[in-house]
């Protein structure tokens, strides 16, 4: 059924260690949330995919959230390059790594500020273009309610993307 579909795709996903494996072959995650306010939910989403097997975690948070981030574990690459102020340049900051990266984690710990909505709503998009397998946090999901209907046709249409909503 459903769960084992579910428990199969994991399987699929997730390699086989090998001595020959080099760093980064396992995985490079990125992370992109957090806020003064919610620093443990982006730590959370890298340090899981770490603890899963990920090579590396790499979070994309604002300027405030950084040091706290950093200071939870040393092991946690942390990029304090969010500006809901500067959302081109967090745009073109944040996107210039996803050819680095193997997966996205958007939205943990990111507030509802207006500017950093419209960030994602852009970085999401440039995700599917990229077809980057993403998991969207709820907070991310409301902020592109409106554009739903198309961002699931894109889904349903583009047989290499994966989308995980939580």
């Amino acid at each position: 059924g459903g769960m084992d579909s579910i428990v199969e795709a994991f399987k699929a996903a997730v390699p086989i260690l090998r001595y020959s494996l080099h760093k980064g072959e396992c995985g490079r995650i990125g992370v992109i949330g957090g806020s003064k306010e919610y620093t443990g939910a982006p730590y959370f989403a890298g340090v899981s995919t770490m603890r899963a097997g990920a090579d590396a975690a790499h979070i994309f948070c604002p300027d405030s959230a950084a040091v706290a981030i950093k200071s939870y574990n040393p092991d946690i690459i942390v990029h304090p390059i969010l500006t809901a102020d500067e959302e081109d340049k967090s745009l073109d900051d944040v996107t210039q790594w996803y050819s680095r990266l193997h997966s996205l984690v958007i939205g943990p710990g990111l507030g509802r500020e207006d500017g950093m909505m419209r960030l994602v709503k852009k970085l999401i998009k440039e995700a599917v273009a990229l077809k980057k397998n993403v998991v969207i946090d709820a907070v991310s999901v409301c902020c592109i309610r409106m554009y739903c209907m198309l961002y699931s046709l894109a889904f349903l249409l583009s047989k290499y993307f994966k989308i995980i909503l939580l």
